[in-house]
C-alpha cells in the first residue's frame, strides 16, 4: 500500500491525475501513511469525479466508508469508481475528491469499548487525525458545506453515524444497504433470535455478528451514543440534519430493512426532507445499481453547495 508515499502533495498528485485530460478517466490513486494514533501504516485511496479539470483549493470532498471484510479499496472493487467515472464526463459532474480508507474487516467505525488511541480507536482516529492529514496534504475542503460521506452496508453505518454524530462536521451523506439495526443490539436475545428467524442470515451467523458488534459496544448506554437511528431522533430540528440518501432491499440477506424503516418513520413523521429507495425484490446487492444514483445524490449536494 505504499504507492506513492506520504509526502506526495496536492499538486503532485495534481499531475499524475491530469494524465486523463484528455476525457478519459483516471483511476484512483493508493497509498498508505504512518498513523500516530493507530500506530502503524493505514491504506487509503483518492480518487477525483473530474481529471480534466485541475485540482483546486478547498475542493468538496467525500469520505467513503467500506463494509465488513472491505478496505480502502472496496470503492473500487464494489464498482463506485467506476460508477463515477462514467456518469461524470456523461453528466457534467462538478469537481470532488472521494477518499476511501482502511480500517478492520470488522470495525462498526467506532472506537472499539471506547478506546481514544491504538489500533482500533477508529472513530477518534479519523475525526482527529485522518481528516486532517487528507485536508492538509490534498488541500480538499475542510469545512462542513463541501464535506460529506458515503458508505456500504456496514460502511453505510459509519458514515450515517458519523455524520449524524459530528453533524457540525458534514453537510450530507449517502448510504447503499446500510446496517441499521431494528433494536439495540443490548435487547434480549429472544427479540433478536426472532428478528434472525424472519430473514436469511438465521439464528446461528445472527448470533456471530451479534456478538462482535456487543464486544464494540460494550453495554447499552454505548451502542445508543452510536446508533444512527438514536441519533437522529435527538435533533431538535430539520436544520440540524444533514442531507440524506440511503435505500435497501425487502430481501436483504441481514434484514437491513427493518432498520432502514425504522430510521425513515422517524424522518416520516416530522416531515423531514431526505431521499431514499426501497426495493422489495432486491437483496443486500443493490448497491450494484444504486450506487449510480449515489454518484447522483453527491453530484447534486455539491451543486447545491456552489
Amino acid at each position: 500500500m505504499g504507492g506513492l508515499g506520504a509526502k506526495l502533495g496536492f499538486r503532485a498528485l495534481g499531475a499524475v491525475l491530469l494524465v486523463a485530460s484528455s476525457g478519459l478517466a483516471a483511476a484512483p490513486q493508493c497509498q498508505s501513511y504512518v498513523s500516530k494514533i493507530r500506530g502503524g501504516a493505514v491504506g487509503f485511496c483518492v480518487h477525483r469525479s473530474r481529471p480534466d479539470i485541475a485540482p483546486m483549493q478547498n475542493e468538496p470532498v467525500v469520505y467513503f466508508f467500506h463494509g465488513i471484510g472491505g478496505d480502502s479499496k472496496s470503492w473500487i472493487d464494489n464498482g463506485y469508481a467506476e460508477a463515477l467515472d462514467v456518469l461524470s464526463p456523461e453528466e457534467n459532474f462538478p469537481p470532488f475528491t472521494v477518499v476511501s480508507f482502511d480500517t478492520d474487516k470488522m470495525s462498526f467505525f467506532s472506537d472499539r469499548g471506547e478506546v481514544k488511541s491504538g489500533p482500533r480507536a477508529y472513530e477518534t482516529w479519523f475525526i482527529t487525525e485522518f481528516m486532517p492529514y487528507i485536508e492538509k496534504t490534498f488541500s480538499v475542503c475542510g469545512t462542513r458545506k463541501c464535506r460529506g460521506t458515503a458508505g456500504l452496508s456496514m460502511g453505510g453505518y459509519g458514515a450515517l453515524k458519523t455524520v449524524l454524530k459530528h453533524k457540525e462536521l458534514f453537510s450530507f451523506v449517502g448510504v447503499n444497504s446500510a446496517a441499521i439495526a431494528p433494536l439495540n443490539v443490548w435487547e434480549n436475545l429472544g427479540d433478536w433470535n426472532a428478528y434472525f428467524n424472519r430473514h436469511p442470515i438465521g439464528p446461528w451467523q445472527g448470533h456471530l455478528l451479534l456478538q462482535e458488534i456487543r464486544r464494540i459496544f460494550t453495554n447499552r448506554e454505548m451502542y445508543e451514543r452510536n446508533d444512527p437511528t438514536f441519533l437522529l431522533g435527538g435533533l431538535r430540528s430539520e436544520s440540524e440534519m444533514p442531507k440524506i440518501y440511503l435505500d435497501v432491499g425487502g430481501q436483504d440477506y441481514f434484514g437491513f430493512q427493518e432498520g432502514f424503516f425504522r430510521m425513515t418513520k422517524i424522518l416520516d413523521e416530522r416531515r423531514w426532507n431526505y431521499a431514499s429507495y426501497y426495493e422489495p425484490n432486491g437483496g443486500h446487492d443493490i448497491y450494484q445499481d444504486r450506487r449510480w444514483w449515489l454518484m447522483r445524490f453527491i453530484r447534486d449536494r455539491i451543486n447545491e453547495s456552489f
